[in-house]
Formats: C-alpha cells, structure tokens, sequence
C-alpha cells in the first residue's frame, strides 16, 4: 500500500485541507515505516499497473475543535488500507 500527504490551500476560506490518497503500490515496493503512521507503507509510491483501473474511494471526515466528530488522524483510516488488500 502507498500513499501520499498533499495540502490544498481553500483561498475562498483562507485555509488548508489536508489530504492523505491511498493507493495499491507495485508488487515488490519497499515498505517503510512511518511517522506519521504506525503501520508499513510506501511513501509517495507510484501506482500498481496490476489493473487497469482502481476505484476511487472518497473519504472525509471532521474534526472540530470542541467537538470530536470522526478521528482526523490518518491512523483511524487504517482500516480501509486493511479492507483493500
């Protein structure tokens, strides 16, 4: 499994939006652990070409300052790395 931190910046409401994209790396990627994660995965690792397409799965999720919607923490999205291989 890979992934990839990016930020976009929201001009129309002066913030960032934070973003993780999970994707299926190739066979034989090197693994590492991360920081920022405590599971194995492949930093910025390029896609799989084992198929030809994958689908997208979108999934957001809240954290508020007083209020504790879903986890915000790449970690609690563990699941769907799990889910998917």
């Amino acid at each position: 499994m890979g992934f990839s931190a990016l930020t976009f910046q929201d001009e129309a409401r002066n913030r960032a939006l934070k973003t993780v994209v999970w994707c299926p790396a190739p066979q034989g990627t090197s693994m590492e652990a991360n920081t920022t994660a405590p599971f194995v995965a492949a930093k910025d690792a390029p896609v799989s070409d084992a198929q030809p397409r994958w689908p997208l799965v979108v999934l957001s999720h809240v954290v508020r300052r007083r209020h504790v919607g879903i986890p915000g923490a790449m970690r609690f999205a563990r699941w769907i790395t799990a889910a998917s291989t």
